[in-house]
């Protein structure tokens, strides 16, 4: 049982549903109590926690890489790094096995990169990413930065990245992670930033498979 003392605006002692009173160094301190489930592996809790798990696994690799760059600049009372669990959590899934057409690697008013296309490149071993690197939208440079990320289907957590590239290069050839093999789908997730950091582009996304 709560008790109130000197009126409604007075120490408070005890407990009132999820209100708890008390007092630290002689001050009236009022806590509230997170509230109690009853069951906490229901299906739509069990789901959330992995889309979760899947998506700070996914993000803490690829921080460094292209989300401190892509998102840093731009999150809105909040880190690069929150701003991109937040936005894709709902996108990455319970199981995580492959990114797919609904993951977001970055959003901004550059218009994203056009005509992507990725082969195996048997010679080499090697993924050549190859892009449209003439100019279409006002914020545009040569001298764009390409940020390349690949993940390969039921390999979670192995990843690929390109940073170094730049829009007028046209194509790239990444070195695929320890694992990926023939007959594996790739999914490439490409954007642009420009050079200074103050303009980035949408993201575009492609998938094919190693043949």
């Amino acid at each position: 049982m709560g008790v109130i003392r000197r009126g409604l605006l007075g120490g408070f002692s005890g407990r009132v549903g999820n209100i708890v009173g008390s007092s630290w160094k002689g001050i009236a301190v009022i806590k509230s109590l997170p509230l109690s489930v009853a069951n906490p592996q229901t299906t739509g809790q069990v789901t959330q926690r992995n889309k979760f798990t899947n998506t700070v696994d996914f993000s803490t690799s690829a921080l460094s890489a292209w989300i401190k760059p892509l998102w840093d600049r731009f999150a809105s009372q909040m880190s690069g790094y929150n701003a991109f669990v937040s936005t894709n959590v709902r996108r990455i899934g319970e199981t995580f096995t492959y990114l797919g057409q609904n993951f977001q690697m970055s959003a901004g008013k550059m218009d994203e990169v056009q005509s992507i296309d990725a082969n195996w490149l048997l010679g080499p071993q090697q993924i050549e990413v190859s892009w449209d690197s003439s100019l279409h939208g006002s914020y545009e440079t040569a001298d764009d930065q390409i940020l390349i990320c690949l993940a390969y289907e039921d390999m979670p957590g192995l990843l690929t990245f390109d940073t170094t590239s730049k829009r007028s290069d046209g194509s790239t050839n990444i070195m695929p992670m320890s694992g990926s093999d023939l007959n594996k789908k790739v999914g490439v997730a490409v954007a642009c930033r420009r050079p200074d950091g103050t303009v980035v582009s949408d993201s575009f996304f492609h998938d094919f498979t190693l043949l």
